[in-house]
């Protein structure tokens, strides 16, 4: 199980670096960029993403109540350029949510892993394993999204090792 658990901290740290790594070069016009009527600019995308995350991790894999968005209070029906936190409180947050998410898989057990718990905003059981999968698919995917924005821009964002 160690292997799993050093498995999943190095991918969570991979993909932490390369968030930081795409969204630390742009700029506050890149960052606030909407390629179209309803679309989500890259700090909307980051901020979002970290929501979640802290919202699995304190209400999936803690156990304890959480109201998504706590920390800033964003509207996400009238979210936009003026009322979003600047990057670098944003990049706390990311940080910040991201080292919990990684305390708390070092502090679990072997037979941890194979818990069931009830997922987030659902009914259905999950095992603590699939949880964390699906914050590591999430969070990749939103590396995805914020990538294409950067494209979107005629900017090539920056490679990824």
């Amino acid at each position: 199980m160690k292997k799993l658990k050093e498995y999943i901290i190095a991918e969570l740290n991979r993909n932490k670096n390369h968030i930081l790594d795409t969204c630390d070069v742009l700029t506050e016009e890149e960052l606030l960029f909407i390629p179209a009527e309803g679309g989500q600019c890259i700090k909307v995308l980051l901020l979002h993403m970290t929501d979640l995350e802290e919202a699995w991790i304190v209400s999936v894999l803690l156990g304890q109540e959480h109201e998504i968005g706590e920390r800033f209070k964003i509207d996400w029906e009238t979210a936009n350029a003026n009322n979003l936190p600047i990057y670098d409180d944003l990049k706390k947050y990311f940080i910040e949510t991201r080292q919990n998410f990684i305390e708390t898989i070092e502090e679990l057990a072997a037979y941890d892993f194979e818990d069931t718990l009830k997922a987030f905003q659902s009914e259905k059981k999950i095992s603590v394993k699939e949880a964390i999968s699906h914050m590591i698919e999430s969070s990749s995917m939103y590396l995805g999204k914020i990538r294409m924005l950067i494209e979107l821009q005629g900017k090539t964002p920056v490679e990824l090792i």
